[in-house]
């Protein structure tokens, strides 16, 4: 029996390397595997991805070879259906609160996604082709 049926994390990947977050993100997902209720909030693009491999594992069609390959077990693996998932975004001098889709890929998070897109821009810019 579990001791506890909820946690709560603020930012589980602050102050954490790259690699780490990685794995912080592996350890939620098998506290949600075991039927635990997560709730949590990040900024990190790394943390999220990282949700977003382990969802689409789950339902991808190479899943065991997958998992072998990449050294997981089905405890790491987090069903979509699992999941949900809200943006803040400041509208109006307001916060507003978006419900994020999540599909079999994961959750897209555009204030994301939107960043990462204009630092690729700006760092292919620089090139000196």
């Amino acid at each position: 029996m579990r001791p506890f049926n909820y946690v709560i994390f603020e930012e589980p990947e602050a102050h954490l390397h790259l690699e780490a977050q990685r794995e912080i993100a592996r350890v939620i997902a098998k506290l949600v595997s075991q039927g635990t209720y997560v709730v949590l909030t990040t900024h990190s693009d790394t943390f999220v991805q990282q949700i977003n491999n382990l969802t689409r594992i789950y339902n991808h069609p190479n899943k065991e070879a997958l998992m072998a390959a990449l050294g997981y077990d089905k405890n790491d693996l987090i069903d979509p259906k699992n999941i949900n998932a809200y943006e803040f975004c400041l509208e109006n001098e307001f916060s507003n609160v978006k419900k994020l889709d999540v599909s079999n890929y994961g959750i897209a998070v555009s204030s994301l996604n939107e960043t990462l897109i204009k630092l690729a821009e700006e760092t292919a810019s620089l090139s000196e082709d």
